[in-house]
Parts: structure tokens; C-alpha cells; sequence
């Protein structure tokens, strides 16, 4: 048999009310009225929105309707489903406070913090004190984070760290959308491949993981490390293009390349690691002691 409670509780009713249940989990039954949702960009069609907890306490007054959450925290919106320890659901507002081991799954995508506050109505989950993401084979990391449920795109500030195998990237702050797998990082970028064997540092990096490609912009700086087949080298330029699959880096503009004593400078750069091969153009000049050559 369902549990009912008191009628002051009816939405609609007149004067403040106060109204606990416990013992058992279930739905904001006597609310599913208000929460009935037409989903964006569908009207007229209805999408799934309940919420439930172990223990409710609800406040009404003309001006708010508050619903305290208490316990196993459960809101399932269309294909969405976020969790917490507890709550704090604002009708009027249709904004909900998740506190304690908040997590969102969307789809592949795990996002968790302790700390959330969930929109309703522009399908939004912005996470306060720490985000993590997990999301096939990426993660992300942050101090502070958005999460757009509608265009899957995240938006994350302070001590961004960004990981997919053997690749690391660092941040104050990145964007990544999760239906393409591109990141755009701004603010003392610094990326390493292990594999590859490369450490970058710019202002700003673009990031497609599909295509294996990215561009820095911004005093990007490059180190090329030793490996067999190849010596270390330090570069700098006005722009950066990684071509990750095809072992390709181009760089454009200013162009200095420091390898060992020796010194290039031109306007343009090819590196070909399949091939061992660096080709300088546009008003090159090779340094070495006290040797030069220019093309």
C-alpha cells in the first residue's frame, strides 16, 4: 500500500505546511504533477523526471516550496541519472542542491564530486568543489566544473588535468565535449605523450582525440626527447600543428629549432619522424659554431 501524506501537502493547498516520511525509499508521489517536464526541443512530448530519498521533509510558504532529501538521493531525469547523500529540492526555482558523493552518469560518461547543484530547466549540473569524469578511455579533473546535459559538453576551471593513455594534459581551465572528443585548454597549457615521446607547453591548445590532432597557439614551446632513431631537439614558433597518427609536427611563424650546438631558424618547419627528416623553409639559416647555412 503507498504511503499518503496530510493534504496541507498538496500542492496548492493554502498555509505552511510541514510534512516528514520515513522508513522506507520512495517517490515524490503526490508531486509528479510538477514534475512532469517537456523535454527541450520537443514540445508538447513529456520526458521522465522523479526523484527519491529514504527520508522527505517539506516546507511551504506563498513565496518558496522547499523538499529536504535525505539519504540515497535519486533523480532520474529522461536518460539521466544523478545520486547524492542528500539534497535540498527548490520547486520554484526547479533547482536541486546535491550534497555527498554526488554523481552523474550520461550515457559512458561517470561525473562525480561532493559537492552539485543540478537545473532543471537548462539541464545543467554545475559542480562546486571538484569534478571527475570519466568517460570511455579519457578522465578529466578539476577544481570547478558545468556539465551540459543536452550538448554533453563540459566546462572545467582550476588545476584541469586531462588524461587518455599515454597522454597527459594540464590547465587552469578547458572545455571538452564529449560527442566529438574535442578539448580546447587555455591558461599555462602544459601536454606530454609518453608514447611519443614529446612535452608541450603553450597559452592555448586544441585538441581533436578522433583525428589525432592538435594546434598550440600562444609562445607554444616543444621539446622533441631522445629516442632511438631521433635526437632531442627544443622548439619554439608562432603556431604548432600535431599530427599524433602520422608522427608530423609542422610549426609556423618565428620558427627556432636548438638541437644539440646546433641552431635553425626559418619561417617554416616540417618533422617527419617516420622518415628522420626535418625540412626548413621560408628564409632558413642553420647554425653550428661558428658555421652556417642558408636557403
Amino acid at each position: 500500500m503507498r504511503p499518503t501524506l496530510p493534504r496541507r501537502y498538496l500542492p496548492g493547498t493554502a498555509a505552511p505546511y510541514r510534512a516528514v516520511v520515513t522508513t522506507m525509499k520512495i517517490h515524490i508521489l503526490l508531486l509528479v504533477l510538477a514534475l512532469t517536464l517537456t523535454a527541450p526541443g520537443t514540445a508538447g512530448s513529456e520526458e521522465r523526471f522523479d526523484i527519491s530519498a529514504d527520508n522527505l521533509l517539506g516546507t511551504r510558504t506563498d513565496s518558496s516550496e522547499i523538499v529536504v532529501l535525505e539519504g540515497n538521493v535519486r533523480i532520474l531525469h529522461g536518460n539521466t541519472l544523478a545520486t547524492a547523500d542528500s539534497g535540498i529540492y527548490d520547486r520554484k526555482s526547479e533547482i536541486i542542491e546535491l550534497i555527498g558523493n554526488v554523481g552523474v552518469e550520461d550515457g559512458e560518461a561517470q561525473i562525480s564530486g561532493e559537492r552539485g547543484r543540478y537545473l532543471r530547466s537548462s539541464r545543467k549540473v554545475i559542480f562546486s568543489r571538484g569534478i571527475e569524469v570519466r568517460d570511455t578511455s579519457a578522465t578529466l579533473e578539476a577544481d570547478y566544473g558545468v556539465y551540459d546535459l543536452d550538448n554533453e559538453v563540459l566546462d572545467a576551471k582550476g588545476h584541469v588535468v586531462y588524461g587518455e593513455g599515454t597522454k597527459l594534459m594540464r590547465a587552469d581551465r578547458a572545455a571538452y565535449w564529449r560527442a566529438t572528443g574535442f578539448v580546447k585548454a587555455e591558461g599555462a597549457v602544459y601536454m606530454a605523450d609518453e608514447d611519443y615521446g614529446a612535452v608541450l607547453r603553450a597559452e592555448e591548445v586544441t585538441y581533436d582525440r578522433e583525428k589525432g590532432f592538435g594546434l598550440a597557439v600562444g609562445a607554444p614551446w616543444l621539446e622533441l626527447l631522445e629516442r632511438e632513431g631521433r635526437n632531442g631537439m627544443h622548439i619554439t614558433a608562432d603556431s604548432m600543428e600535431l599530427y599524433v597518427d602520422e608522427r608530423q609536427v609542422v610549426v609556423v611563424g618565428d620558427v627556432s629549432i636548438l638541437r644539440g650546438k646546433t641552431r635553425a631558424e626559418a619561417g617554416r618547419a616540417v618533422f617527419l619522424e617516420s622518415e628522420s627528416k626535418t625540412v626548413l623553409s621560408d628564409n632558413p639559416v642553420v647554425t653550428e659554431g661558428r658555421s652556417s647555412i642558408a636557403g
